[in-house]
C-alpha cells in the first residue's frame, strides 16, 4: 500500500532495520500482529451475529484495503449497506461487484434491484433470476440438497412477476408474462404460497375479484389455519363457559373490533419497520410480515367478511 504524502521513517512505533539487517520495531513493546482479510471477514461475520453492525462494517472495509477485489467480502460489505439503508455506498459496492464479475453471484443482482428504479431494477432483478435458475440447476445436477436455493428462487420469480405488473401502464400488457413467471414459481416449489397470493393480485387488477380471493384463500390454506378450525371446533362456546366457570373467572370472549384498510396501513406506518415484528413466528416457516401484511389488506378488499383479515393482521 502506498505511503501517504509526508510520511516518515523512524516515528514511534515503525518498523525500522536493526545494524544485523533484520526489523525491529522502535519504540515499547512489540508490534501486534496484523490480521489478514480472511480474519477481518471472519471478526465482521462474529460482529454481526451479536447484531454489532458497525463494527461488522468497520471489519470489512479494512478486510477489502488489503483485497479490494475480494468479491465474497465486496458482496457482504454491499449486502449489509443495503440492509441497514445506505443506498448510495451499497449500490457502489454492488456494482463495483459486478464489475468484478458478471455472471457470477446473484445476490448482489437481487439487492440492485430493490435499489434501483424502473427497468434499472427489472433488468438487474431479470439478471439475478436467470443467475438463480442456474445455481439450482447445478445443484440438482451435483446431487446437492436445491431446497434452499429453490425457496429463493420462487420468492425471486414472484418478485420478478410483480416488478414487471408494477412498472406497466396496463397491466393486462404483461398478464401473460407474470403468470408464466408464477407458474414457473410454483413449479419450483409447490408448497410455497407466494405465487398464489401473487396471481390474486394480478387477478385483482385485472379485475376479476372472485378468482382473486379464491386464488388468495388456497394461498392461505398453505400457512394460516383460522382460529376455531379443525379440534378446536369441536370444543364449543358452552364448554368454554363450563370450564371456566369451574374455575371461578370466566369472562366472555369479546369479538375483536374490524378495522378498515386504512387503519391498516396507518398502524403499519406507525409501526414502524418488519424488524421490530420478528418473533418466534419466523422460525416457523410463517411468510414474512410484509407478505402476511399484504394478504390482510387484499383480504380487507376481497371479503365482505373481515374476521380472518383480522387474524391474519394479528399474526403480524
Amino acid at each position: 500500500m502506498p505511503k501517504p504524502p509526508g510520511h516518515r521513517t523512524g516515528i514511534k512505533g515503525s518498523t525500522v532495520k536493526s545494524s544485523t539487517g533484520k526489523p525491529r520495531t522502535k519504540g515499547k513493546g512489540v508490534a501486534k500482529p496484523s490480521l489478514t482479510a480472511d480474519q477481518l471477514f471472519e471478526r465482521a461475520q462474529q460482529a454481526l451475529a451479536f447484531e454489532r453492525y458497525e463494527a461488522a462494517l468497520d471489519c470489512m472495509r479494512d478486510a477489502l484495503q488489503l483485497e479490494p477485489e475480494n468479491l465474497e467480502i465486496i458482496d457482504a460489505y454491499g449486502a449489509l449497506l443495503a440492509e441497514l439503508g445506505r443506498t448510495d455506498a451499497a449500490l457502489q459496492e454492488l456494482q463495483k461487484a459486478v464489475q468484478l464479475s458478471p455472471e457470477e453471484g446473484f445476490e448482489k443482482y437481487m439487492y440492485l434491484g430493490q435499489l434501483l428504479q424502473g427497468q434499472q431494477a427489472l433488468a438487474a432483478t431479470q439478471k439475478g433470476v436467470e443467475l438463480l435458475q442456474l445455481d439450482v440447476e447445478r445443484a440438482k445436477q451435483s446431487g446437492e440438497s436445491s431446497k434452499g436455493l429453490s425457496k429463493q428462487l420462487t420468492a425471486a420469480l414472484c418478485s420478478l412477476a410483480e416488478m414487471k405488473m408494477g412498472l406497466a401502464e396496463d397491466v393486462s400488457a404483461v398478464a401473460a408474462d407474470a403468470q408464466v413467471l408464477l407458474q414457473q414459481a410454483s413449479s419450483v416449489d409447490p408448497d410455497s404460497p407466494e405465487p398464489l397470493q401473487a396471481l390474486a393480485s394480478l387477478r385483482y387488477e385485472q379485475g376479476q375479484a372472485e378468482e382473486a380471493l379464491q386464488l388468495l384463500k388456497e394461498s392461505m390454506s398453505k400457512w394460516f389455519r383460522q382460529q376455531g378450525s379443525e379440534e378446536e371446533e369441536d370444543y364449543s362456546q358452552q364448554d368454554m363457559e363450563a370450564d371456566a366457570a369451574s374455575e371461578g373467572d370466566f369472562k366472555a370472549p369479546r369479538k375483536p373490533k374490524t378495522m378498515s384498510e386504512e387503519e391498516l396501513d396507518q398502524e403499519r406506518d406507525q409501526s414502524g419497520s418488519e424488524s421490530e415484528y420478528e418473533t418466534d413466528d419466523e422460525d416457523d416457516d410463517l411468510p414474512s410480515f410484509e407478505f402476511r401484511f399484504e394478504c390482510a389488506k387484499m383480504l380487507l378488499e376481497l371479503d365482505d367478511s373481515t374476521d380472518t383479515a383480522i387474524q391474519v393482521r394479528i399474526l403480524c
